[in-house]
């Protein structure tokens, strides 16, 4: 499971975050971002990756499953703190 900033994120920048994070594990191919459409639904990423040895290091790390040469990725919501909370 990845978290990240579902809301705030466009889908360009959703799949920059995901590439640079599963970067640190070997060469990212190609990201493929699925929004949940449904409140009982949940996102996810397929990230492709360049070799066998780095789907494995990414699925230890990230992955719920592996297809092939890539890696099915849970995406979550990280926490907000409202604006009016944080301290300055």
């Amino acid at each position: 499971m990845l978290t990240l900033d579902l809301v705030g994120y466009s889908d360009a920048e959703l799949k920059q975050a995901i590439a640079e994070h599963c970067a640190q594990l070997g060469v990212v191919t190609e990201v493929t971002i699925y929004r949940a459409a449904a409140p009982q639904e949940r996102p996810f990423a397929l990230v492709r990756m360049a070799g066998v040895d780095e789907v494995s290091r990414l699925a230890a790390t990230f992955g719920d499953a592996t297809l092939g040469n890539a890696v099915l990725i849970q995406l979550q919501q990280e926490a907000r703190v409202p604006s009016f909370l944080r301290r300055f």
